[in-house]
């Protein structure tokens, strides 16, 4: 028979359940409790590290979403030094991707998405068939932000927004 779990790893999962199972979990919540109940980082230095992160986007909330995007993709793959990674589940945890700089395009995708809120723009996190991305948001116009090879084949009609629950939702973007 196996060993007990410690009350360290029982803590662990509580906090886990306990996070994900609230009704408005928000993302940054989600990314930085996976990473902490499955890796080795704390949730609130994931969470000022994101802040942090951040801070360079603020002002671009009233330029275009061109701009916007150029902001965020700077922040993301300059600042943070992230890029589409390696294959395995450990390119789904923040604090592994922050320190090996290899990241899911699902990882990603939330993770400019939470860039963005912080920097006063709307985003979502959507997902159009396998492909993930954050989609920016000013009124009636919406602009994809994917990172990795998917621009040229994303199919725009089957995008759908994506909620930190369930990456699977079906629900249209900008159709709430």
């Amino acid at each position: 028979p196996s060993d007990p779990p410690s009350a360290a790893a029982r803590c662990r999962e509580w906090v886990l359940a306990r996070t994900l199972s609230e009704a408005a979990l928000a993302d940054d919540a989600a990314l930085a409790t996976l990473s902490a109940a499955f890796g080795d980082s704390c949730p609130g230095e994931i969470l000022e590290r994101l802040d942090d992160a951040a801070r360079p986007m603020f002002g671009v909330a009233g330029a275009s979403l061109f701009e916007q995007a150029d902001a965020l993709a700077d922040v993301i793959t300059n600042r943070l030094g992230l890029h589409v990674g390696a294959e395995g589940w450990r390119t789904l945890l923040l604090g592994d991707a922050l320190a090996s700089r290899d990241a899911h395009p699902l990882l990603l995708a939330t993770l400019a998405h939470e860039l963005s809120r912080r920097a006063g723009l709307h985003s979502a996190v959507a997902r159009s068939h396998d492909d993930f991305c954050c989609v920016l948001i000013a009124g009636d116009a919406a602009l994809p932000v994917c990172f990795g090879s998917v621009p040229d084949g994303l199919d725009i009609s089957a995008l759908r927004r994506c909620c930190p629950h369930q990456r699977s939702e079906e629900r249209r973007v900008g159709k709430e």
